[in-house]
């Protein structure tokens, strides 16, 4: 079905009928590389572009018999005729929550049709990567006059997207779609009458000119609010761009006081190893020395031992004993000669070793900066954590995050403490994205009853988790340490 395209009426209630026809397109695999969707045709499309079998059909029978979702007392309430609460947040988020990741991964267009209340034309809006975009686009496409308020997205007013484009096949064939699959929810050969033509123009025309923020000067009046909403966007956008500059600030300044630190814990531990070495090298230089000593008092007692008998001997072994002494003699020598040598290198060792105490002296104050540097880096990465709005309101109310707060949240924490979950695969490759979730959540300090409350899983599991984490962990780097906790290892990390 390279050239066709699949477009799908709205018509309310009638849209069961729709349900049932994207059903059994599921069922047979059939896919169109483009499909459009109006009002209640695009809530079912929505369903259907992401591969949710029976979602479309539960949304309009079985969440209505259980909800009642449609009727005067939401009008009364709310000024809708509809509970778009329960529609477009509840249901999507919590009861049968939508799969935007296969939205983001479709290949296939899909676009919803809106009506501009500015214009009075159609738009035609395509979103598959921000999920509060998507809902604002449906719920716009969704809008009735009248009995349902103004919807904004992008900062423009939108109403139903079938008053001006019911059935949008020219938009298909403007976009090279021939071929046009239209599920209508109508009976065959149904036309508007007269009448019904009329009230659609009157329809629109009174939206365009009465419809909450546009009243009098319709269109006028509009663009000055989306003018306003601008500039609040603008002053909002302006203190977030503030906000930013001075957390990018404070993270270089933690980075260079991470690599400071480095640096001074190399030059400690390089400064302690060679000062280890030195004395090493002293002790062998002075055993030598002392065994040199003793060889040669060894030596010149034999000798005297040897020319006290030297007259009970007879001839034939005063040869033998002369050359013994001579021997011993020039052993002495060479011993002595030695022993002057060992004792330079020795005084030359403890020279050494009295400039590398008064460097390990300087380096004991270079540890003692260290740590006030080290303090320093764990109070600004917690001036930054309770900066953050996110991560604070978190922690207060601890919930379920969707993927792109999961993403957030992990680049908060890379932000924050640098590259953490990009060190973290490098050294663990193993890890997967859950793992990687639970060791940001340790990292930014959550409590275990926090975590269970954002994962949804009870605190019995959260514990479970991390000790098949912590498992992980040590088949890759070994064992983190005697009586080293998994927290304590992730957040030194």
């Amino acid at each position: 079905m390279k050239e066709s395209s699949l477009i799908l009426e709205g018509g309310g209630m009638r849209g069961v009928f729709t349900c049932g026809v994207l059903d059994c397109f599921m069922d047979k695999g059939i896919r169109f590389p483009y499909s459009i969707g109006v009002s209640a045709g695009a809530c079912n499309g929505l369903s259907y572009i992401s591969n949710q079998r029976g979602r479309a059909k539960y949304s309009n029978i079985d969440l209505l018999e259980k909800y009642n979702y449609i009727g005067i007392k939401y009008l009364l309430k709310k000024g809708n005729i509809m509970d778009f609460d329960l529609l477009f947040h509840t249901f999507p988020n919590e009861i049968l929550p939508y799969d935007y990741e296969m939205l983001a991964n479709c290949k296939e267009r899909y676009e919803m049709v809106t009506t501009s209340c500015l214009t009075g034309k159609a738009c035609y809006y395509e979103e598959k990567y921000d999920a509060n975009r998507v809902i604002d686009i449906v719920k716009a496409s969704s809008s009735l006059p009248f009995v349902c308020p103004i919807t904004y997205v992008d900062g423009e007013p939108m109403l139903d997207g079938g008053i001006a484009d019911s059935i949008p096949i020219l938009r298909a064939r403007e976009l090279g779609y021939d071929n046009n699959v239209v599920v209508l929810t109508r009976n065959k050969g149904y036309r508007k009458s007269e009448k019904e033509i009329n009230e659609d123009v009157n329809s629109i025309i009174t939206s365009l000119s009465t419809n909450d923020s546009i009243n009098k000067i319709d269109r006028n009046k509009a663009l000055i609010e989306v003018q306003e909403k601008y500039d609040k966007q603008k002053v909002i956008n302006e203190k977030n761009k503030a906000e930013r500059r001075g957390l990018i600030i404070l993270c270089i300044s933690i980075g260079v006081i991470g690599v400071i630190v480095s640096c001074y814990q190399w030059k400690i531990l390089s400064q302690k190893k060679e000062l280890e070495d030195k004395r090493d090298e002293l002790n062998a230089l002075n055993e030598q020395l002392t065994e040199n000593k003793d060889k040669i008092a060894q030596n010149e007692e034999r000798m005297k031992i040897i020319a006290q008998a030297e007259s009970e001997d007879i001839a034939e072994e005063l040869q033998e004993k002369e050359t013994a002494i001579e021997n011993m003699r020039v052993q002495n020598e060479a011993l002595k000669k030695n022993n002057k040598e060992l004792q330079e290198k020795i005084e030359q060792h403890e020279n050494i070793l009295k400039e590398k105490s008064k460097d390990t002296e300087r380096f004991n104050q270079l540890t003692e900066r260290s740590l006030y540097l080290r303090k320093r880096e764990v109070y600004l990465s917690n001036q930054l954590l309770k900066k953050d709005e996110m991560i604070t309101k978190l922690k207060k109310e601890p919930h379920s995050l969707d993927n792109n707060q999961w993403q957030e949240l992990r680049e908060k924490t890379d932000a924050l403490f640098d590259g953490y979950t990009e060190r973290l695969l490098e050294k663990i490759p193993t890890l997967t994205t859950h793992d990687i979730h639970i060791c940001c959540l340790i990292k930014l300090s959550f409590s275990h009853i926090a975590i269970a409350d954002i994962l949804g899983i009870s605190p019995t599991s959260v514990s479970r988790q991390k000790q098949r984490l912590k498992e992980r962990i040590v088949q890759q780097v070994g064992p983190l340490g005697e009586n080293v906790l998994l927290d304590i290892w992730l957040k030194e990390f």
